[in-house]
């Protein structure tokens, strides 16, 4: 993403679905150029993938060493 462009606005919840901390963090993320996500899934953080998923390329792996190193 070109720094001078600003990034495109993050699209807002469904309707009948209500906002939750997922869709507050991809909305900053997108503010902060941030295209690219990489994470562990579980079912603790699940919401906050989903939101990730919806508007940003999320690649899941393994380890937060592989994370780390990707």
């Amino acid at each position: 993403m070109n720094p001078q462009q600003p990034p495109p606005p993050s699209s807002p919840p469904q309707p009948g679905r209500p906002a939750n901390g997922g869709d507050l963090l991809v909305a900053l993320l997108r503010t902060l150029g941030i295209d690219t996500v990489f994470g562990i899934v579980s079912v603790h953080n699940l919401p906050l993938v989903e939101a990730v998923d919806r508007e940003l390329r999320f690649v899941p792996v393994r380890h937060e060493a592989t994370a780390v190193s990707a």
